[in-house]
């Protein structure tokens, strides 16, 4: 079975007046077996967590990205749970996902990059070692000004803070994957976003490894047919 996003990812944001314990929303349903991928873009590279695995960390005191991954028991949906991070802006997006390997669901270690000029920023890629692997990356800016993300050729976007600006807005961050055909080198890839900020941008690039496939081999029954000549 080939590794699909189940649903849109959930977003939670807090802004310039949020503390350093931060209350994070799971989705609606989560279902036992599901993995879950948390991407998070805060204040600095204060972040922990309990409960889950690290992909890719990155950042410095003023801006940072984290990935984290958590084998789904079945019982988180519609919960909540804390994190702590720098008090102040910050964005954190969960999806789920089916079809991921439970016993290594990291293919291979993540990359990560760091920028602070411009309007776009390449991320060393990453050779993964299984068919049908699902690319996912983070992108995070020190910004809360409204950005406008383009996410690396042919991936998705499917999270991001809110469109706009104000106190209320989180941490500049975006989530985007790409479901790979064929295990190999991602080359490198690149995030873009306007207007340019100017400010510390960060980038983890991962990759979900899929569930081995078990062959459906039918079971052959000798015939035992037995003629009653066979007796004499």
């Amino acid at each position: 079975m080939a590794i699909a996003l189940v649903a849109a990812p959930t977003v939670t944001e807090q802004g310039t007046s949020g503390t350093s314990t931060m209350t994070v929303s799971y989705p609606a349903t989560v279902n036992a077996g599901e993995v879950l991928v948390l991407s998070a873009g805060t204040g600095d590279t204060t972040f922990t967590i309990s409960g889950w695995t690290q992909i890719g960390s990155t950042g410095t005191t003023t801006d940072a990205a984290n990935m984290y991954y958590k084998i789904a028991v079945g019982n988180e949906g519609g919960t909540t749970f804390n994190i702590t991070v720098l008090a102040g802006r910050a964005t954190v997006s969960i999806a789920r996902y089916s079809g991921v390997d439970l016993v290594t669901p990291i293919d291979v270690t993540a990359s990560t990059a760091n920028g602070t000029t411009g309007s776009s920023l390449n991320v060393t890629g990453i050779t993964t070692t299984k068919n049908g692997c699902m690319l996912i990356s983070t992108f995070s800016g020190n910004s809360a000004q409204s950005l406008s993300y383009t996410q690396p050729t042919s991936f998705t976007l499917e999270a991001r803070n809110t469109n706009g600006s104000g106190a209320a807005i989180g941490k500049a961050m975006a989530y985007a994957d790409l479901l790979q055909g064929s295990a190999g080198a991602t080359g490198t890839l690149t995030w873009s976003w306007s207007p340019s900020s100017g400010l510390d941008m960060r980038i983890i690039l991962g990759a979900l490894r899929p569930a081995t496939s078990i062959p459906n081999k039918s079971l052959v029954v000798p015939n035992m047919a037995v003629t009653r000549a066979s007796f004499y």
